[in-house]
């Protein structure tokens, strides 16, 4: 569609092809906008003559129910960091493991669990063995675990539920938003990223760090250990948000939003088609010629 290309050309977006319908038979164009563009994006669009027949669909998240509740006292005994998505480079992996033995150095009693699956690419497989290393360097297994093996998706929230606080220590990226902080979100547990723009769209339901640094990193996790042990009101208050955040953004929820947008679509395109098959035939009865006593006449028609 022409339309289509000259907004991929002019927008901030990326054009992709919807899963349940690879083939487009829906008709339906998809987009996959950056959350920083959206205004930027509806205004192109506008001047383009698209404004009724279109709509933003938010990225959702999984139903889940958490299994695991950890007690205060065993929270404060050992404080259990989880970290997800795939083993790539600039998701600060290698920074994340460092920030835990800066803070283990420092006495603060944490574990690193990591549900961070294999990418099939050379550059994956170089980054675990990269970081096998540097947990051996620094004597770090015991508080160290590694999961590299793809799983399914309950099997990764079970273990990201073990954790206290779920980290995403992104570095720099130009990715428009994440999958992956989704799946932590899921959890219920609290979840802490890096100030970049890729987080800006799950803002109101996450903790940020104050950089990306290495000590940036491992400073951010302490004040929110201490916040989460201490359940300060900052703390609470931002667990609503995000209970409220993921209670908008669940599957089950969207797909019902999703559900009554095609019904209305659908019910309105057989009214119109149906219209248009009552107008056709009434211009052809209209068309007809007209006898009377065997003669034709022509009947004038006002519009």
């Amino acid at each position: 569609m022409q339309i289509g290309e000259d907004v991929l050309a002019a927008s901030p977006l990326n054009k992709f092809t919807h899963p349940c319908d690879p083939g487009n038979q829906w008709g339906i164009p998809f987009f996959k906008i950056n959350p920083r563009s959206e205004l930027h994006f509806l205004n192109r669009l506008k001047a383009l003559g698209l404004v009724d027949n279109v709509t933003l669909f938010p990225h959702g998240i999984m139903d889940y129910a958490p299994e695991n509740t950890r007690s205060a006292d065993v929270v404060k005994r050992e404080f259990v960091i989880g970290s997800y998505g795939f083993f790539l480079p600039n998701k600060g992996l290698i920074e994340l493991i460092e920030a835990v033995a800066l803070l283990a150095a420092q006495g603060k009693p944490v574990k690193l669990k990591m549900i961070n699956a294999k990418y099939p690419v050379p550059v994956s497989d170089a980054l675990i063995a990269q970081v096998k290393r540097l947990i051996a360097a620094k004597n770090l297994e015991a508080i160290v675990e590694m999961e590299t093996a793809f799983l399914e998706d309950k099997e990764s929230l079970a273990l990201l539920d073990q954790a206290d606080l779920i980290v995403f220590p992104y570095q720099q990226t130009g990715e428009s938003s994440s999958a992956a902080v989704r799946y932590g979100l899921a959890t219920g547990k609290p979840v802490a990223v890096t100030p970049l723009a890729i987080f800006d769209d799950v803002s109101p339901a996450v903790f940020r760090l104050p950089g990306c640094s290495i000590e940036d990193i491992a400073r951010g996790i302490d004040r929110i250990r201490h916040d989460i042990l201490s359940e300060s009101d900052s703390y609470k208050e931002l667990m609503r948000q995000a209970e409220r955040w993921r209670d908008q953004h669940r599957y089950s929820r969207l797909g019902r939003r999703l559900d009554g947008m095609l019904t209305t679509l659908a019910r309105k395109r057989i009214v119109q088609e149906d219209f248009a098959a009552r107008w056709a035939a009434e211009q052809r009865r209209l068309d007809e010629p007209k006898y009377v006593n065997n003669q034709h006449i022509v009947v004038a028609q006002t519009v």
